[in-house]
């Protein structure tokens, strides 16, 4: 791509691999394989299928939730004291 008389690469590859390493520690941190960056614990979320309000653990890493439940490991852990 032109712009300004910079001519400007895009590395398709490169971007794709930088997604898909996010993607697989986001996995890797939701299946409990490595600690997530930071974990709400002792909360409570909202089933929205169920409607039921249940006690759980939020593992976050990358800016994502990585996963809901119990048994998470992290980094940082911060702990709701049973807020929602």
């Amino acid at each position: 791509m032109r712009r300004g008389g910079i001519i400007i690469a895009f590395d398709r590859t490169a971007s794709l691999t930088r997604r898909m390493d996010s993607t697989s520690r986001l996995l890797s941190v939701a299946r409990g394989d490595v600690p997530a960056d930071c974990v709400l614990g002792g909360g409570r979320v909202i089933n929205t299928f169920t409607g039921e309000i249940e006690e759980a653990d939020v593992a976050i890493t990358g800016g994502l939730i990585a996963g809901v439940g119990g048994g998470y490991e992290g980094a940082r852990r911060i702990d709701l004291h049973g807020s929602y």
